[in-house]
């Protein structure tokens, strides 16, 4: 669901996205597949909170996360690297970069999922196109994804800086 919304939120989720040109003309074909290098530094995260219990006893603390990303580009093929985990509660520090070789990044999706190494609880998700990705310093909203459920929009986010060579 993460991937499918994250393919229509390239315009705006008004409901169809134009095929890519090598998809559409076979003469764009004959150049061979386009790779590119992607570089993702994770610098940090923001605001991550523990997941809620319902036990009022057994609630934890920010400060007992240890936070674990996940990078993944989906495309021609599935790549994923994840992160050491971190300390730092609420704010940690990761300064960890994953470089992926990205085939048609034209049809190329990449998502983040953050969760707590302990737990293996969610934390939160974002998923978007390698092609919306701009160079330089990007926040990356997370939002909380249940089945069948609406996604729950959070105050989390993680902090990036991409390049492309």
């Amino acid at each position: 669901m993460q991937l499918n919304a994250a393919r229509f939120a390239q315009n705006g989720n008004a409901g169809y996205v134009l095929k890519p040109e090598i998809l559409r003309k076979p003469a764009a074909a004959k150049g061979g597949l386009e790779i590119s290098k992607l570089k993702i530094q994770l610098v940090h995260g923001f605001q991550l909170n523990a997941p809620k219990s319902n036990n009022r006893m057994s609630r934890r603390r920010d400060r007992d996360l240890s936070p674990i990303v996940e990078v993944e580009v989906v495309g021609l093929k599935t790549l994923l690297l994840a992160s050491a985990s971190a300390k730092g509660g609420e704010l940690p520090e990761w300064n960890d970069t994953f470089e992926f070789d990205v085939s048609m990044p034209d049809i190329a999706l990449v998502r983040f999922n953050v969760f707590d190494d302990k737990t293996k609880e969610s934390l939160g998700a974002y998923a978007l196109p390698v092609s919306s990705l701009l160079p330089g310093f990007r926040r990356i909203p997370l939002n909380k994804y249940k089945p069948f459920a609406v996604v729950e929009n959070t105050p989390a986010s993680l902090f990036i800086n991409v390049s492309f060579a």
